[in-house]
């Protein structure tokens, strides 16, 4: 029963009393027998309309709306967030790096190979032009790493800048493999060619590493040789020497060597 079907009965109530009172017992169960047939006539035909249902969330979707918008309003105001958007710097525990540097100018000195086909300086009679390399001897408070797998590639061109010549593994003077390592304040020496006449011999080493031997290393039956491969200069020949990490792919130092051709023979400078 609604709030209107209580009001209705009421005040057919109250009338039917100050009926009773007015105009006798007659006009009271009138207006009584009024009302009440009014209320069972609102019973039967009247009803309320239906209020819509209000959709009940679940208590387990409640958190699904927090977790989805919260991250988002946090990553757009929270400073903390946009620093981890910042660059990681440099792993310090890489450690310091090499510095490789020249030494000198490059010469021409008496060069050979022993019975193990190493070659050295002052072992034979044939002019080579070599380099000095040396891993820089740190300053007071610096740091320099050791510069490893260190392999030389050689460029030759022509003085219109055209490539005559490629050696992928040039010789380290003193070592039978074409890599060497370098420590701090460490130097060593590359052949680049041996001159012969008006004619540069290029030399490859395709030896990675020397060969470790548990015992003594037993002397070789027969002389090694080296073939070199000829390269005429007619006027000058420049030399592109690139000291290269092989590991890593990395050119570590380069540097240019010019040949020329005199009167009295080849000349670098």
């Amino acid at each position: 029963m609604s709030r209107a079907d209580v009001v209705s009965g009421l005040v057919t109530i109250a009338v039917a009393g100050v009926g009773y009172f007015i105009s006798g017992p007659r006009v009271a169960i009138a207006f009584f027998a009024l009302g009440a047939c009014g209320i069972i006539l609102v019973h039967l035909f009247w009803r309320d309309k239906p209020k819509e249902p209000v959709p009940s969330v679940p208590p387990s979707t409640a958190p699904v709306y927090h977790t989805t918008i919260s991250p988002v309003i946090n990553q757009t105001a929270n400073p903390v967030v946009a620093q981890n958007l910042k660059p990681t710097p440099a792993d310090p525990s890489l450690g310091p790096r090499p510095r490789l540097r020249v030494l000198g100018l490059p010469d021409i000195v008496p060069v050979g190979y022993d019975l193990y086909g190493v070659w050295k300086v002052g072992v034979g009679t044939a002019r080579g032009i070599v380099l000095a390399i040396q891993n820089a001897t740190p300053e007071m408070g610096e740091r320099v790493g050791v510069a490893n797998d260190l392999v030389v590639c050689i460029d030759v061109t022509d003085e219109s800048g055209n490539v005559i010549r490629v050696v992928s593994r040039a010789h380290w003077l003193g070592n039978e493999g074409n890599q060497i390592s370098l420590r701090s304040g460490e130097r060593s020496t590359v052949l680049l060619a041996v001159v012969e006449d008006d004619h540069l011999l290029t030399f490859e080493n395709p030896r990675d590493e020397a060969p470790v031997y548990i015992s003594r290393r037993p002397i070789p039956r027969s002389h090694p040789h080296y073939q070199g491969h000829p390269l005429q200069v007619v006027n000058a020949a420049i030399m592109s020497v690139k000291i290269v990490d092989v590991e890593e792919g990395e050119t570590l130092l380069e540097h240019t060597v010019r040949v020329t051709r005199a009167p009295r023979g080849l000349i670098v400078a």
